[in-house]
């Protein structure tokens, strides 16, 4: 075995006669057995802060007395290393320790692609680096979207909507419809919650929520009083888990998903399909609403997107975000269970929608 980077293996490579694996990062079970045998001494709960801070890679959650993250965090050109990459080798130690380095998952432990180290790191860069990380972000998406520009993307919408009291214009994509509507003014805070802890409608007042998990969670983002929210740099996001959708949906009188897509998603992002239970597409009519938004403090020019599922419903907002939102508004909460039954029984439901509702649903 030897680093990519020795002259030995130089060598073999000139010879085609090396193989190259990379290794995975650890998962927190994996660090914490390795503490139990290993590090007995070293507190449990320092370990998870510490995977919380750098994700999993064992050397550094295992070195308790040096801080690599901080010194990262401060490097300027490790900072302007977070953008669309592609391989790793060329980077330096403290871009390494704001990215990880993604593998297959089928025992060839084969590159697959860069992500950042954790949302911790995430949250910091946009704290820290906001200028710098706008460059970035606009960097990624003059290439195809990534994880690591969704996931900084994503990180970057929750700070936004969990503060609120931004004012947001959105032109209707159907019929050019122009309203306006502010978020609501947050505390700033986020409420985690799971599959079986989903709050209570009245407990939306006020707060924000997000999921504990986005990866087993597939149904939204997050959630507040005004709405369920799904951020995407992608030009198109199905609409998945339609089961706990519903959930979420029972908790509106009238409820709204929100996509919320960045800039060069704009004009193109249309209405999205749903995935049912059997794990095939649908489509469903729909308004679309969009706007240009310009940030206070920034040089973009941004858009949002919105669109309504909604009986005779213009939804419409104006943002000055650096976001742009694409949102679906269901008549009643019910309205999903129209798309669970169509899983089962689509051509009967199909017509029964489009004598109810006037959509042509395909």
């Amino acid at each position: 075995m030897s680093s990519p980077r020795s002259e030995g293996y130089k060598e073999f490579v000139k010879q085609k006669m090396a193989r190259e694996w990379d290794f995975p990062v650890w998962t927190l079970n994996e660090l914490q057995t390795c503490r139990r045998h290993c590090y007995p001494d070293v507190p449990i709960e320092t370990i998870n802060e510490r995977y919380r801070m750098y994700g999993g890679v064992a050397r550094s959650v295992f070195d308790i007395v040096s801080n690599p993250m901080e010194k990262a965090l401060t490097d300027v050109d490790a900072v302007k290393g977070v953008r669309n990459i592609g391989f790793t080798i060329k980077l330096s130690a403290n871009t390494h320790t704001l990215l990880h380095t993604i593998v297959s998952d089928d025992g060839q432990y084969k590159f697959l692609h860069v992500d950042i180290s954790s949302r911790y790191v995430g949250e910091q860069l946009w704290q820290r680096h906001s200028a710098q990380m706008i460059t970035n972000m606009q960097q990624m998406f003059d290439g195809i979207p990534t994880k690591i520009s969704r996931h900084l993307f994503e990180i970057y919408g929750h700070v936004v909507f969990c503060t609120g009291g931004q004012t947001l214009k959105c032109r209707c994509l159907k019929d050019g419809t122009v309203t306006k509507i502010t978020l609501d003014a947050l505390n700033g805070q986020r409420i985690t919650f799971g599959i079986d802890t989903i709050p209570t409608a009245a407990a939306l007042d006020g707060n924000y929520y997000e999921p504990t998990n986005d990866n087993n969670f597939a149904a939204i983002d997050s959630l507040s009083r005004q709405g369920m929210f799904q951020f995407t740099v992608a030009a198109e996001h199905p609409i998945r888990e339609v089961d706990i959708l519903t959930k979420l949906c029972n908790l509106y009188d009238e409820p709204k998903l929100y996509f919320v897509v960045p800039p060069h998603q704009f004009e193109g992002f249309k209405k999205q399909s749903f995935n049912p239970i059997d794990g095939t597409e649908q489509h469903f009519d729909n308004v679309g609403i969009c706007q240009d938004i310009t940030p206070d403090n920034f040089e973009s020019n941004l858009a949002v997107i919105i669109e309504t599922h909604k009986l005779q419903i213009t939804a419409q907002l104006y943002v000055q975000t650096l976001l742009q939102i694409y949102v679906v508004v269901y008549s009643k909460p019910g309205k999903v269970l129209y798309f669970v039954m169509a899983a089962l029984f689509r051509d009967i439901i199909r017509g029964l929608l489009q004598w109810f509702t006037g959509f042509d649903i395909q």
